[in-house]
């Protein structure tokens, strides 16, 4: 390309540019352009990013509020259970036992499941639900707590404790004689499990027979009020004496198979003012 000047001498200059050269100005123009474009896309896009992180921080913000809140709920609900912890030991001094049913019975509503229930409730309001929950627990507990220290006495002579976990290998009542095939009648029950195990009172009372009894072996008789009486036979050691006040849960022997036996065993018997009861009745809580 050429291009022609007039100057002061009236001389006629060319000048030549090659093609490639306004390509490479156009070139340079369009991406001057571009990147002006770009910034200016940038500044908007920045813009709107601080309106993001704006209702972030809010979000932030409000999630921290609700965390607050369900934390000083949650230690409240701690404490309160805490209490309701203490209660229960308190109930277990009186009674001796723990809350534990030997078997507990199955049936009822459906429950809601944990999960369930925090996934359809807010955190405030699933601790609310809680709250509820457990003051309903106070009361029943508060309840049977005054029921207890009222019959305190009448409760800790009765015999409600398991003297030994175990199988029980023969019920009370009539039976085929393990050693005649003749049928007899079974005064107590049997209950099978290791030699030495530890044999406990099944409830507050006076020793008045420990050592050895034809049949039985050796064997402790304790006397409780109420007119209850318990007997521990076919042990392997005997670990009280005569005359001993005993507490419910306290170990007065071990198992083992003396006596008229064919293993190791304890013959447990409940009377009830001289006369022979079904034990089975009386085996309601383990001794924790």
């Amino acid at each position: 390309m050429a291009i022609s000047l007039d100057g002061s001498a009236q001389r006629s200059r060319s000048f030549s540019f090659p093609l490639t050269f306004l390509y490479l100005v156009i070139l340079i123009l369009v991406g001057t352009l571009s990147l002006s474009g770009a910034s200016i896309v940038s500044g908007l896009i920045f813009q709107d990013n601080r309106a993001g992180n704006k209702e972030l921080k809010k979000e932030n913000r409000l999630l921290k509020e609700r965390f607050e809140l369900f934390s000083t709920k949650s230690q409240e609900l701690e404490e309160r259970l805490s209490n309701m912890e203490r209660l229960e030991l308190n109930l277990e001094s009186i009674t001796g036992v723990t809350a534990n049913p030997k078997e507990e019975g199955k049936g009822g509503p459906e429950e809601v499941s944990f999960k369930e229930l925090c996934s359809s409730l807010e955190p405030a309001e699933w601790l609310d639900e809680i709250g509820s929950q457990v003051n309903e627990r106070e009361k029943r507990l508060l309840k049977v707590a005054q029921v207890f220290e009222k019959n305190k006495t009448s409760l800790l002579s009765t015999p409600l404790i398991w003297p030994v976990e175990g199988k029980i290998s023969s019920a009370y009542g009539w039976r085929k004689s393990p050693f005649t095939g003749k049928r007899e009648f079974h005064k107590g029950i049997d209950i099978v499990t290791h030699r030495h195990t530890p044999i406990k009172a099944t409830a507050d009372g006076k020793v008045v027979f420990a050592g050895r009894r034809q049949g039985y072996g050796l064997s402790v008789v304790i006397s409780h009020k109420c007119g209850y009486r318990t007997v521990y036979g076919h042990l392997s050691k005997v670990k009280v004496q005569s005359g001993s006040k005993i507490k419910r849960g306290e170990v007065i022997g071990l198992l083992g198979n003396t006596g008229r036996s064919t293993g190791p065993h304890l013959h447990y018997e409940i009377l009830v003012n001289k006369k022979q009861v079904n034990p089975w009745k009386f085996l309601v809580y383990s001794k924790g």
